[in-house]
């Protein structure tokens, strides 16, 4: 089938996102996202970050039943994408 058009000003809208480094601060280049609503694909959040650098590596943890957690984890290529992401 075809891939749907993201819809990035949808992620906007409904995400009260809370993007910070990760606790231990062991990778500069990877930040934590919170508070993502339930609703947005994993293409919606790599489109709405793509402004912000390059990503290497998305993580989009799915529970039990197959509902996303609300939670990402992004990779940038650099420690400057990711302090950007972060502001």
């Amino acid at each position: 089938g075809r891939e749907k058009a993201v819809d990035v000003t949808k992620v906007e809208r409904y995400a009260a996102w809370g993007v910070g480094p990760l606790p231990d601060g062991a990778n500069p280049r990877k930040v934590s996202v919170g508070n993502i609503i339930y609703e947005a694909s994993e293409s919606e959040i790599k489109a709405f970050f793509a402004a912000v650098g390059e990503m290497t590596d998305v993580q989009y943890p799915l529970d039990a039943t197959g509902r996303p957690k609300g939670i990402c984890f992004i990779t940038f290529a650099s420690a400057e994408a990711a302090s950007r992401a972060i502001a």
